[in-house]
């Protein structure tokens, strides 16, 4: 998004791609849909985010909240719905037509990207950063990293980001979950085994105390609990 973004604005640009084919973690999310967003206010979503992410967020979620996001889409020929419990996925429910707008944006936009080369190195320089590949080094006058997380180290994402930003000078505190799954033992989610059930309500409790409430989609796994 951010190449076609800067080809949109006349910004040359490439994009260095660490597998063979683009948005493996596209294709993965909300379990094949797809989920892009959620239709909060700005000020829940930055709440949802917690601190000190959410402030350090505000800035780049004002100016493009999950409203502009959907326009977007839709400027670019994706439909969005909007589900009952605020999450946003594409009409068709299917990732493939998420990835099908990008990759056709950045061939219509003539953006050059480069497959196989995960970045082994990041460099500071004169006017800019020198960003070293095993078959090539590029020059360019900014940089942006976006190299996901460590959860699905398949998809590319095993923790490029956090290294690059370390050497840097950035601080980078240690990695902790943000969507989980309950292991639990109780025999009678084997009968619901691959079941799922929408509408549900989760109460978290501590100690004797409601501490959480949530409510969802919840599916049934061989080893427990997940679901958005």
């Amino acid at each position: 998004m951010a190449a076609v973004t800067a080809a949109e604005r006349g910004v040359r640009a490439v994009l260095i791609e660490r597998k063979h084919r683009p948005g493996r973690k596209i294709l993965l999310c909300g379990n094949n849909r797809c989920n892009l967003s959620s239709a909060m206010t700005v000020d829940r979503m930055v709440e949802a985010f917690g601190e000190p992410v959410g402030e350090f967020l505000r800035p780049a979620i004002s100016n493009f909240p999950p409203d502009k996001l959907m326009s977007w889409f839709k400027r670019n020929g994706l439909s969005v719905s909007v589900h009952k419990d605020g999450r946003i996925f594409p009409s068709s429910e299917k990732a493939d037509d998420v990835l099908h707008v990008f990759s056709d944006l950045l061939r219509d936009s003539d953006v050059p990207v480069v497959y196989n080369s995960p970045v082994e190195g990041v460099k500071v320089i004169d006017g800019g950063f020198l960003v070293e590949t095993g078959a090539m080094e590029i020059e360019c006058e900014n940089l942006l990293i976006a190299t996901g997380g460590v959860s699905y180290p398949k998809t590319g994402s095993v923790g490029d980001g956090q290294k690059f930003a370390r050497a840097l000078g950035h601080k980078v505190v240690p990695y902790r979950p943000g969507l989980v799954g309950f292991v639990m033992k109780d025999l009678w989610l084997h009968n619901y085994k691959g079941a799922s059930f929408m509408g549900t309500e989760v109460r978290i409790v501590s100690r004797g105390k409601e501490i959480a409430v949530t409510y969802g989609e919840i599916l049934c796994n061989g080893w427990g609990l997940s679901g958005p």
